[in-house]
């Protein structure tokens, strides 16, 4: 790939999570693939199209993650290379012949379901595309429809930041500074002494009976996931705030604990184990909160159920016994599972999604050149039977991902119940025995109406 201009950049490792996606990604090419993501933004004001292409072409050239491809060794080892300058894929459309704003989402919709359908050619950079639909005189839509591989949901908003910046500017890169790139991390990685985090995996996972499986028999990769929605009211949510910051514990541990006794009921185990996304940005690594790449990590979260303990206690324990593993989030769950002589550990997942790239927040509706982001919304799946996402804002919002070939829409909606009424309990009745929780359902949505059971993906 050398030739009268140099194409590759540099090449560079994978990371753990990397290459576990990659594994999915070719085992089975006949299905979609659960990791390709897309952020829509709504936009308002006079656009200059052509300005806006430069800005994601300068964008796609300023970070090496966005300009990554991967690829394999004779040897199975996974590797990406960072192309140099790649086309950029960007596609424009006017919807306004559409009819309706309605009307014109509903086609709009349609085109980004075709781009997830028709996925990437991994070996290929870049793994993202840009479509800019008009909407209205002023009103325009930018989806960006990219594979999970080179973006993580915590580089979205830094990238969206970015992208403003990078219009108001005209495209000029010396508007922002220095990129730290990608490749520090995968350096930081490689310096990670494995013998104390085998010790600290194996210690957590001493004496486990067995895998937590709630589709024991599903395919390793299926058909997209469907989602049930359900949320916590505005005035629950700011008191779980309240009742996990006076114990010195976050939401997210509310959130595990309530997750791991829906695990408890749905697979009638009192040792359950679930897959728990972390954000992979070491605080040892100065500027990593800064990075744009793919950072994160699947871990596992063992919880061991004693049904007379509180339910109020049993996340500040929760919260105690991940606090001594963070340090060991870093590692390849494959290692994890050789640690704990076992092939596999869960089937289900969790993310506590708190950075601001649902809302967009952090762009917010600030004039770039004539140009407001009015906010926008983003999704991301995975490959496991069930799958819980936690957006937190004024109300916490709950989204349960479930693949319609391993767990039907009746369990998917029970276990959308059961989560709503353990995170209630929470702050409501932490005295409550763990064991108790839904069979008292009354107390713990008493004076509260009913949460909503559907809405909108994003």
């Amino acid at each position: 790939m050398n030739g009268p201009r140099r194409m590759v950049e540099e090449v560079l490792a994978v990371t753990p999570l990397q290459e576990g996606l990659l594994f999915h990604a070719v085992f089975d090419e006949n299905v979609p693939d659960a990791y390709v993501s897309r952020l829509v933004l709504a936009l308002s004001g006079e656009l200059d199209a052509d300005r806006l292409r430069r800005a994601a072409q300068a964008l796609v050239a300023r970070h090496p993650a966005l300009r990554s491809a991967f690829r394999q060794r004779r040897s199975g080892e996974w590797f990406q290379l960072v192309a140099t300058r790649p086309a950029v894929p960007w596609q424009e459309l006017d919807l306004r012949p559409a009819g309706s704003p309605a009307e014109a989402d509903k086609h709009l919709e349609a085109l980004l379901d075709e781009h997830h359908r028709t996925g990437f050619d991994l070996g290929r950079p870049p793994l993202l595309r840009f479509l800019l639909a008009r909407t209205g005189e002023d009103r325009h839509q930018l989806a960006v429809t990219y594979h999970h591989l080179v973006l993580d949901g915590w580089s979205m908003p830094i990238l969206m930041r970015e992208l403003a910046a990078l219009y108001g500017s005209g495209g000029d890169p010396s508007a922002l500074p220095p990129v730290r790139p990608h490749r520090d991390h995968l350096d930081w990685l490689a310096r990670r002494p494995p013998e104390q985090s085998a010790r600290a995996w194996r210690q957590a996972l001493a004496g486990l009976p067995g895998p937590t499986l709630i589709a024991p028999d599903a395919d390793r990769n299926g058909p997209l996931p469907r989602s049930v929605w359900t949320r916590l009211g505005e005035r629950d949510t700011r008191a779980l705030g309240a009742w996990a910051r006076a114990r010195g514990v976050t939401v997210n541990s509310a959130v595990q604990a309530a997750w791991a006794t829906v695990i408890g009921r749905l697979t009638g185990r009192d040792d359950v184990v679930f897959g728990t996304t972390v954000s992979g940005r070491p605080p040892e690594l100065p500027g990593a909160e800064e990075m744009v790449g793919f950072f994160i990590n699947t871990v596992p979260t063992r919880v061991r159920m004693r049904p007379a303990e509180p339910i109020g206690d049993l996340v500040v324990r929760i919260q105690r016994e991940q606090t001594a593993l963070m340090e060991h989030q870093h590692v390849r769950l494959s290692d994890i599972q050789r640690w704990s002589d076992r092939t596999v550990l869960f089937d289900t997942s969790t993310a506590f999604e708190n950075y601001p790239a649902d809302d967009l927040s952090a762009v917010g509706s600030a004039d770039h050149a004539g140009l407001r982001v009015e906010g926008g919304s983003g999704r991301t799946t995975n490959h496991f039977p069930l799958s819980l996402y936690a957006l937190p804002g004024p109300a916490l919002r709950l989204r349960l991902d479930h693949r319609p070939d391993a767990v039907d829409d009746v369990t998917a909606r029970h276990a959308a119940e059961l989560l709503e009424r353990a995170l209630t309990a929470v702050h409501r009745a932490p005295a409550t025995p763990t064991a108790a929780l839904d069979a008292a359902p009354a107390a713990a949505r008493a004076a509260r109406p009913p949460a909503p059971r559907a809405a909108p993906p994003g």
